[in-house]
């Protein structure tokens, strides 16, 4: 995946060379009027995963309200001359998805901008960084389970199979544990007949799964975890793990024969607006999510808790 596919490069070049001088929005002012410890600690989050997930991002569409994915087959058969079944047509399946506009603000004023110089804090620069980290915890958030309501994330898309654990995960054996991840990617493979572009190749598993089957020894002659035995078994599958899931794993491929991820208009930034002494700039991007073009791509499994 390119920068330029989820990013608006000419906006962000061009806020890079506006020249701004006014580098504040108000945060932490008060305390840059008093002694302060010069080191300002940053909030930390999980590791995001969607570009391991490393999903073919699709920017076609524009400002369309709607993105609409078409997907060719051939049915039909041979059959004695004469016979009315000796036809061969070409079929066209569809797949729909509303698009959603997102944006967001941010201003500074040049009498902040004063006050944050005598802490030595660009406050700006980190807004524009705090912009683009919010972006992309928001992509991530989308293509784990959608956008608020829409069924268009992996976890809950709705044009994968959705099948049940059966048993709560951390209860089970460290064989039993193996046992459930790995039957179901051999039938996620087997309803694909191994067709490389559709076998699953990605299983995303919640933080706190992913952590117990790395610990869980199953092999105690080699000290092989469950992981490590399923990554040994399974090796054109890459394990990865998210917050985001609790209860759910999501067995998938992501081939862009089966998959992609839609931002018809990559994230952008206005140019900088600028009244008296107040200065603002805005950003925003559209998004349609996940967009599954093969069902039989991807397995849901619920109920792991």
């Amino acid at each position: 995946m390119f920068l330029e596919q989820k990013f608006n490069l000419d906006s962000l070049n061009a806020l890079i060379t506006t020249p701004i001088e006014q580098n504040d929005t108000g945060i932490l002012l008060q305390r840059h009027l008093t002694a302060v410890n010069p080191k300002v600690l940053e909030k930390k989050y999980p590791a995001l995963v969607f570009d391991s997930l490393k999903l073919y991002v699709d920017n076609t569409g524009g400002y369309a309200q709607y993105l609409q994915s078409l997907r060719t087959d051939v049915q039909g058969e041979y059959a004695d001359k004469g016979d009315a079944r000796g036809k061969v047509s070409l079929t066209m399946e569809d797949n729909l998805m509303p698009v959603r506009l997102r944006e967001t603000l941010v201003e500074w004023d040049k009498d902040k901008v004063e006050e944050a110089k005598i802490g030595n804090f660009n406050i700006v620069d980190r807004e524009f960084a705090g912009v683009l980290k919010v972006y992309n915890q928001e992509i991530d958030t989308i293509s784990i389970n959608g956008l608020d309501d829409a069924k268009r994330g992996l976890a809950n898309n709705i044009h994968y199979v959705t099948e049940t654990a059966g048993a709560a995960y951390l209860t089970l054996t460290a064989k039993q544990q193996y046992d459930l991840i790995a039957d179901f990617i051999v039938q996620q493979h087997n309803g694909v007949n191994n067709t490389p572009e559709y076998s699953a190749n990605i299983c995303l598993l919640p933080t706190l799964i992913h952590n117990s089957a790395e610990r869980r020894i199953l092999n105690e002659f080699t000290n092989g975890s469950v992981l490590h035995v399923l990554k040994q078994n399974f090796p054109t599958v890459e394990f990865l793990h998210t917050p985001k899931l609790t209860d759910t794993m999501v067995i998938f491929s992501n081939s862009e024969d089966a998959i992609a991820f839609r931002i018809p208009v990559p994230m952008e930034f206005s140019p900088i607006y600028n009244k008296h002494f107040n200065f603002s700039t805005a950003s925003k991007y559209r998004i349609g999510g996940v967009d599954v073009l093969e069902p039989a791509s991807g397995t849901i499994v619920t109920g792991l808790s």
